[in-house]
């Protein structure tokens, strides 16, 4: 059962590990745009396409940010509830110490949950997306979705398509077809 003071507790500790979230996000916000400006101006990357893909980034960055986020901003809260003298007046009330942590643990468990979701869900297309983007504003060759390249099956045989080139053709054609007497040919293609 959820009490007030739990309620008000769990409030607090969130309030300060989002803000330590966003301060660490920041930071290294800050960071990334001083090393990834050297490339503007190269093809079409503009401070706009460095931005948007920054952002896209974000769900991995919380995920490697948030276990810092949720130490520090939980200390900080406590912290805070410390300086206050609210932890005093709850533990003089008659509450335990291990009564008082769960909150902490409730909110670490609703954490850990929500970054199960966005690593399995979100961060991977977002950070895939970020780099495909980069990648042909600055006119390089994106790397496929699969490291071995894509297969695709037709009805005289397969097709393996090794690259994606910047232009958006593709390259690296393996073309393998079954003959009428069981012998498979092999047609290699470097670009289309």
């Amino acid at each position: 059962m959820i009490t007030i003071v739990d309620r008000y507790f769990l409030r607090f500790m969130f309030l300060a590990v989002l803000g330590t979230l966003f301060f660490l996000l920041g930071v290294d916000f800050l960071v990334q745009s001083t090393e990834r400006s050297d490339a503007l101006g190269i093809g079409r990357y503009t401070f706009w396409v460095m931005v948007y893909t920054q952002l896209l980034e974000v769900p991995q960055r919380s995920i490697e940010f948030m276990p810092a986020a949720v130490l520090v901003g939980t200390l900080m809260g406590l912290g805070q509830l410390g300086a206050r003298n609210e932890l005093t007046v709850v533990r003089t009330s008659g509450v335990s110490r291990l009564r008082i942590a769960r909150p902490g643990l409730f909110l670490a468990m609703l954490l850990g949950i929500l970054l199960l979701v966005i690593g399995e869900y979100l961060a991977p297309y977002a950070s895939a997306r970020s780099d495909s983007v980069r990648n042909q504003a600055l006119g390089r060759t994106s790397q496929t979705r699969y490291a071995h390249g894509v297969w695709v099956n037709d009805d005289q045989g397969a097709v393996h398509i090794g690259a994606l080139e910047a232009d958006g053709s593709l390259g690296d054609l393996r073309f393998y077809r079954v003959e009428d007497n069981g012998k498979v040919t092999i047609q290699h293609s470097v670009g289309a």
